[in-house]
């Protein structure tokens, strides 16, 4: 399957291939080969290539055929879970990424002040990047930093140089 797989990326064919094999396999043979995705999609490592061969399978046969063949909508039900976590992790990484470009352009270049590479990613991007609305930074909706509102000025012990922590810390802390 893999090398299946790889042939069609590598001439840009996306998955005809394996759809076309989805198409001519006999009922044990698609119920086999949907129990080794259910088992491919537990490791992140072998969930894109199972991911694949499920979609070959949904975009070739019809669900309503699908769901009358004995045990394929309890596999199927078991591989829902694996992908949910495989599509969160991924899109946490997406996120991570922007936080991370975001991070970099804001400290600066050292080639001086030129927006032009950071400006032409952006426009390049599927995903919209991060937005920074009154010192906070969203990613999807979602907020990942913020700073301190109602600063007083006048209080010295406050500084532009406070660590936020984002998440929770497994460490117990020595200053209380």
């Amino acid at each position: 399957m893999t090398d299946i797989l790889e042939k069609d990326a590598a001439s840009n064919r996306g998955i005809e291939t394996l759809q076309k094999h989805a198409a001519n396999w006999q009922l044990d043979r698609l119920v086999q080969i949907l129990k080794y995705c259910r088992e491919w999609n537990t490791r992140a490592r072998n969930s894109h290539i199972a991911m694949l061969v499920v979609k070959a399978v949904v975009t070739t046969i019809p669900a309503a055929k699908l769901a009358t063949y004995q045990g394929v909508p309890e596999i199927l039900a078991g591989i829902a879970p694996y992908a949910e976590r495989h599509f969160d992790r991924l899109d946490g990484m997406v996120g991570n990424s922007y936080l991370m470009d975001y991070t970099l352009f804001s400290m600066g270049s050292i080639h001086g002040e030129s927006k032009e590479g950071y400006d032409e990613w952006i426009a390049g991007r599927k995903y919209l990047p991060p937005k920074v609305v009154e010192g906070r930074i969203q990613i999807g909706g979602s907020l990942v930093v913020e700073g301190k509102k109602g600063r007083n000025d006048d209080d010295s012990s406050n500084s532009d140089s406070d660590v936020m922590t984002i998440g929770d810390s497994d460490t117990e802390s020595d200053s209380e």
